[in-house]
């Protein structure tokens, strides 16, 4: 599974690298963001299921930091896992919401 190079959001262009296993066992980690370098790091050998997940989880703490949530890190893991897995699992099972999505935001780019 392919993810994008970069994600923006607001004034912030976020770097997305797929990192080897290697790196991510030692890291103990499927994915992080640095907040410091604007950058998301997913394991590359994760299967695509675990992937989407990962990188949804990833996102959301991008979206924590930038809009100043100021949580606990226990918190904000919390919410990342539930925002993660419910909106992986939410666009699994309902592919046509992903059409929807697209449909709206490339008809208000007209």
């Amino acid at each position: 599974m392919r993810l994008p190079g970069t994600i923006y959001l607001g004034h912030r262009k976020i770097k997305v690298k797929q990192i080897g296993a290697r790196t991510a066992n030692k890291d103990e980690i499927y994915g992080d963001f640095d907040v410091s370098k604007d950058l998301i790091r997913i394991d590359k050998t994760l299967e695509p299921t675990r992937k989407l997940n990962t990188f949804i989880h990833e996102i959301v703490h991008v979206l924590l930091d930038h809009f100043n949530a100021e949580l606990k890190l226990k918190d904000e893991e919390k919410v990342c896992e539930v925002l993660g897995t419910g909106l992986s699992d939410l666009f699994t099972h309902n592919p046509k919401l992903i059409k929807v999505i697209n449909d709206v935001y490339n008809t208000n780019k007209k």
